[in-house]
């Protein structure tokens, strides 16, 4: 698909909990609520397996309207934030400018799998639900290269999951969204590395995503929260113990290291 298709689709859905309308424009209290359960489990992991975050170079690939953006400056990272919409990156740069850690950031629209900034120019990498529409491998090629030696990325991405899973999003995702996104399966994450060593690989999400639905269809970030913090533990539990349920999980945390000389 290209990326003129995802940047016309994505600039016309502003609304950070709600992907399948066309809203020029952006509500406050939704962004707020999009921002405040941005950094979910699978998130908080990928953070914590990137490391220290103050005073590091940090490259955010797919920013939306900055929810996790904040998230990341407040963290003392200093974030460079790409999205392939402009109208998202501007949405993105209003609320940001509206708080003290807003100004140390730099937003800019741009492609994942073509990325504008010159070798080395990272620490780490944070990318969050953006292979689904692109070549993944290429994805990582890129974020070898902007890279330091020795520097992290990590990807948290929702993937195909089980049969009930996929007819659910069939039946309620809009048919032009569903013609450019390709969820990968478990196996293709474990297959998953171009240019980086993988450091870990861990599934997540199974009866918890129900906190999804919460969210995305009911508009409750309550619910969200209570229903979370009921399951999130029971499928740790289970996922850690039966890794053959991997390939059923809705959701994936993958990180990876460039190697510190060549091959």
């Amino acid at each position: 698909m290209s990326s003129s298709t995802l940047r016309s689709y994505w600039n016309l859905r502003l609304d950070p909990l709600d992907w399948k309308h066309e809203r020029a424009r952006q509500d406050p209290a939704r962004w707020r609520a999009a921002h405040e359960t941005w950094c979910d489990p699978a998130t908080r992991e990928a953070l914590e397996q990137l490391g220290e975050l103050r005073d590091r170079r940090l490259l955010e690939i797919g920013c939306g309207q900055g929810h996790g953006t904040l998230h990341l400056s407040r963290l003392g990272a200093r974030v460079t934030a790409i999205d392939i919409a402009e109208r998202r990156c501007a949405v993105a740069r209003t609320a940001l400018a509206s708080v003290a850690e807003g100004r140390a950031t730099r937003l800019c629209a741009a492609a994942a799998d073509c990325l504008p900034f010159r070798d080395g120019a990272f620490d780490l990498v944070l990318c969050r639900d953006v292979l689904m529409y692109v070549d993944a491998e290429r994805v990582l090629t890129e974020c070898a290269r902007v890279l330091t030696p020795g520097g992290r990325a990590a990807f948290v991405e929702s993937l195909d999951g089980a049969l009930p899973l996929r007819l659910f999003r069939r039946l309620t995702s809009p048919a032009d969204y569903r013609r450019f996104t390709r969820h990968l399966g478990w196996e293709e994450m474990e297959r998953l590395s171009g240019p980086l060593e993988r450091v870990s690989l861990r599934p997540h999400y199974l009866f918890s995503l129900l906190a999804f639905f919460a969210l995305f269809s009911l508009g409750s970030t309550a619910l969200h929260r209570a229903v979370l913090a009921l399951f999130e533990p029971l499928d740790r539990r289970l996922l850690d113990r039966a890794p053959r349920l991997s390939r059923l999980a809705w959701r994936a945390t993958a990180v990876y290291r460039k190697p510190t000389h060549a091959a």
